[in-house]
Formats: C-alpha cells, structure tokens, sequence
C-alpha cells in the first residue's frame, strides 16, 4: 500500500504508560549535525493523542534501537537532574521534553524525491520528542559557551549539575525557549567521566571544555569546579601567596598540588615539619653559634 506520510509502529510505554504511533510529514523541518527533524502527530488512546511532536532520525547511520537507548537514557538524566534542581531553587522552572522511541512501519511514496541525500527506510528507530515551541534557540552549547540571550538560571544549573553529581558529569547543549517562569529544552549534551551519554559525550575532555569558559553566578560560585593539573597554585588557590610569608624549606614542607585539592598546609603542620628538621640537626651531636661541631 501506497502511503504519503511516513508512520511508525507504536512506542515504547511513556510515564503514564501509554503508548503512541506517529504519522510525519516526508520532507524534514530542520537539519542538525546529527539528525534530521520532521513535523509528526501523535496517534494512541492515551491523553497526548493529537499532540504535535517532532520526529528525529539519524543522519549519518540508520537509527538503532541501542542509538535511540543513549538519547533517552540521556534525557532521563537531565530530567531527574532539573526536578531536583527546581526543588531547590525557585527562580525559572527548567522542564526537558519527553521522548520515545518506534520504528518505521511505513515510508511516503515521495521518500526517494524529497530527501536525495539521507532517505528513511522501514524498520530503523527513530525518535519522537516533545515539541518544546516555535521560538527555539541555543542557550548554551555542547562545549558550554554560552549566548548573550541565555538566562543566568541555566549557566547555573549547568555547575549545578556537575557539582550534585561530585564532578561525575557536566549537563551543557541547553537548547529551547524561555518565557518569564519557564525554560523549555530538548534532549542536552551531557559529557561524564565514564561516557555513558551516546556519541557527543566527550568525557573528561568535554567537561574541562565547559568550565574553561564559565563564569559562575552568585548561585554557583561555592559550588566545586574540575581542576586542570597545568593550572598555577595561584589560579587553583586564589588566596596562596606568591611568596611564602615565612622561610620555606623545600626538603621539610613537600607541598605537592597534585595531593592537596581541599586544602593547604596549615602553620601548625609547617611548624612541626621545621622543627623536625631542627632537631634533626643535634641528633649526631651539637653545633655551636658559629656552625662548628662540639
């Protein structure tokens, strides 16, 4: 049979349960680095049918059932990460859209003439997202630089998100709309230390990119930020002195930065050290005022 939009098979459950298949339009809307996106409708029992949901294949490969696991594992982790963050800060809601997955059960007769370069084929996975509005815009992207329009709740909840998790991932990508009470996003990027979110993840490597280029806000400015091993003393520790305020011996006091992340060496502990060193002097006997041995 003969069709003019493309159709899925039906969803996998949402959070209510219910299950939906999508009829879209055959040529995409918008083109991504790694997807292209299509105009669907919702079709089901459940309280969503009708709703106008944006479909999402993949550019360079046909989609996956394990490729379309990482984007909802991935927009999972940013949801229970924004709820609890709106939980403890009343400022703008940040709400991330919901996400299924299908498979193509159908392809529009006019595939092959509207989409010459990445055609749709029956049975890949494809994604289906929330629409999050008309106005859509890049807050911040994948390597954390942020934009002028980006409001200043949402560079916050990107340290935030890195210092709940004790500096086990980084959420940036932070795309969508805003209004007054609420920011509205698609699917992030999210960089981990143990890349678990799909291609974009880009480890440790991803989330130093990130805070190389922000700038705390008076929410997150005492919240824990990664530490590059190259950094000077005085740009990990902002209040050590360029020169020590007392002698210094280096043999006495191993001050190593690479150990000491939470805090510095405290007078006591220099004291003890020097005094060792002291005592060390008269341990094969004593030494007179004028360096001779008695």
């Amino acid at each position: 049979m003969f069709s003019l939009s493309n159709t899925t098979l039906s969803s996998g459950p949402d959070q209510d349960g219910c299950r939906y298949w999508t009829s879209f339009d055959p040529m995409s809307c918008s083109k991504g680095d790694r997807k292209k996106v299509f105009g669907g409708i919702l079709n089901g029992k459940g309280p969503r049918r009708g709703e106008i949901v944006l479909i999402k294949i993949f550019k360079k490969a046909l989609g996956t059932e394990l490729m379309c696991r990482n984007e909802m594992c991935k927009n999972q982790k940013a949801r229970e990460l924004s709820q609890e963050f709106n939980k403890r800060y009343h400022f703008q809601h940040i709400e991330f859209s919901s996400i299924l997955n299908a498979i193509i059960d159908d392809v529009s007769l006019s595939n092959s003439l509207l989409n010459s370069h990445r055609k749709i084929f029956k049975s890949e996975w494809v994604l289906m997202e929330e629409n999050v509005g008309k106005h859509f815009v890049t807050f911040i992207d994948k390597h954390g630089h942020v934009f002028k329009h980006c409001p200043p709740i949402l560079t916050a909840f990107m340290h935030w998100t890195y210092h709940v998790t004790s500096g086990q991932l980084v959420v940036c990508g932070l795309e969508g709309e805003q209004d007054e009470s609420i920011c509205r996003l698609k699917t992030p990027t999210i960089h981990s230390m143990k890349k678990n979110y799909g291609e974009c993840d880009s480890g440790e490597k991803g989330i130093k990119n990130v805070f190389r280029s922000h700038i705390c806000t008076n929410i997150c400015r005492d919240m824990i930020k990664p530490i590059n091993q190259n950094d000077s003393p005085s740009r990990i520790y902002p209040d050590l002195p360029l020169q020590p305020t007392a002698p210094f011996e280096p043999s006495a006091l191993r001050f190593e930065l690479e150990h000491a992340h939470t805090q510095l060496p405290s007078p006591t502990q220099y004291f003890v050290a020097t005094s060792d060193l002291m005592m060390s002097q008269f341990s094969h006997g004593s030494t007179d005022f004028n360096g001779n041995r008695e």
